[in-house]
């Protein structure tokens, strides 16, 4: 079953494994829970790289200030997508038109997948490794502080391998 903040994103979307990704690190994070909602409310500014124009009304949607908690989710877009982009770069050898919804569902299912009769082995730790340093960089790149980069990578990388923890353990 789709998270209901990545939901109304096509599965044969492009943008739904990064939709799934970070709405998974936002659920996961309790740094970023808050932003869930904000998410939810901006998703299609946020997967087409723009920021939400109302920030005022978002900070009042969620009954805070800026300076409270400040706004990580572009970040963590943009951590979800680079992870996205690793991962699919990982099944380069079968990137056809195919392989990407197969990748697509394959990291939604790693995601949402629950029982134990999974054939699916977990995600290398080079790779994680990989991806946790790309996702800190395009935070970086996006002039993200060190403490905010390295919450997004690791919420994106911390949710990626819960779950291939997960099935490597059935």
């Amino acid at each position: 079953m789709r998270s209901s903040l990545a939901a109304h994103v096509p599965v044969d979307d492009d943008r739904a494994p990064v939709a799934d990704l970070t709405s998974a690190a936002l659920t996961d994070h309790p740094l970023l829970r808050a932003e869930q909602e904000v998410f939810t409310a901006h998703q299609e500014e946020y997967l087409d790289g723009r920021r939400p124009t109302t920030s005022r009304s978002v900070d009042q949607q969620l009954g805070i200030g800026v300076e409270v908690i400040p706004e990580m989710t572009p970040y963590v877009v943009a951590a979800a997508s680079v992870a996205v982009q690793i991962i699919a770069a990982a099944f380069a050898d079968s990137a056809t038109a195919e392989a990407k919804r197969t990748i697509a569902g394959w990291i939604h299912w790693l995601l949402h997948h629950n029982k134990k009769d999974s054939t699916t082995k977990g995600l290398p730790a080079d790779l994680l490794e990989r991806v946790r340093q790309a996702t800190y960089d395009v935070c970086r790149q996006m002039n993200a502080t060190q403490e905010d980069a390295e919450v997004a990578s690791y919420a994106v990388v911390g949710r990626l391998a819960a779950a291939s923890a997960r099935e490597a353990e059935q």
